[in-house]
């Protein structure tokens, strides 16, 4: 796919599923561009994006399907969050970005606050993985719903070896991981949400808020155990 001029979604394309840096290396990336080249845009382009990505996901039902959505803002947009739960309908599993807001709530904020009352949707923050400790821009909250690995090297020769931060940068490693999930078999958005959190590890990440779920990502297929959402 092509680096995007904000080069944005370009790093969250190479974190979920690039060849040499991605979580799920063998899957199929498609470029959906929600947002105008200087990285700009309003929430209805992006449900224009999840609109489209509900299309595909509806013309091929007999494949799986996961989309990263890394982008976030604050307060509510009912239209939004229909369209998020049509494309969950269709068969899309969503990893969402928490939002950097320096350890805000989740909960008031587009689209973060869906993943806690959506099945197959999962809310994203960020933890430094140097310290273990929750990055402190990382939104949190009971709407958060899993943590991953943020603020390191995206590697030699990609992106001239930028270092990838944000809740930006974890929302695609979940993404990532449900595409390892879906790819072995094919289940729903709800059921890939379900092993997800089932094979996360418990209370390993440090300095959260009292009120958010310690869950950390564990990607590696058959090491852990699955259990519902």
């Amino acid at each position: 796919m092509p680096i995007d001029d904000h080069w944005h979604g370009t790093a969250s394309a190479l974190l979920a599923a690039g060849t040499r840096s991605g979580v799920a290396k063998n899957a199929r990336v498609i470029n959906v561009r929600a947002l105008v080249p200087d990285g700009f845009g309003t929430w209805d382009d992006a449900i224009r994006a999840i609109d489209w990505v509900t299309e595909q996901a509806l013309a091929k039902p007999a494949e799986s399907h996961v989309a990263n959505f890394s982008i976030w803002g604050l307060g509510k947009y009912p239209q939004f969050d229909d369209a998020l739960r049509r494309s969950v309908a269709a068969g899309v599993a969503w990893s969402i970005s928490a939002g950097n807001a320096n350890g805000a709530s989740a909960c008031d904020y587009i689209a973060a606050s869906l993943g806690r009352s959506t099945s197959g949707v999962i809310t994203v923050g960020a933890m430094n993985a140097l310290t273990g400790a929750v990055a402190p821009y990382s939104n949190q909250g009971p709407c958060v719903e899993i943590f991953a690995p943020s603020d390191y090297p995206l590697g030699p020769g990609l992106l001239d070896d930028r270092i990838v931060g944000g809740t930006s940068a974890a929302a695609p490693l979940v993404a990532g991981t449900l595409a390892l999930r879906m790819g072995t078999a094919l289940m729903s958005p709800g059921e890939a949400e379900g092993l997800i959190k089932g094979a996360a590890t418990v209370d390993a990440v440090t300095n959260l808020a009292p009120n958010t779920t310690n869950l950390l990502l564990y990607s590696i297929l058959g090491k852990r155990r699955a259990a519902g959402s």
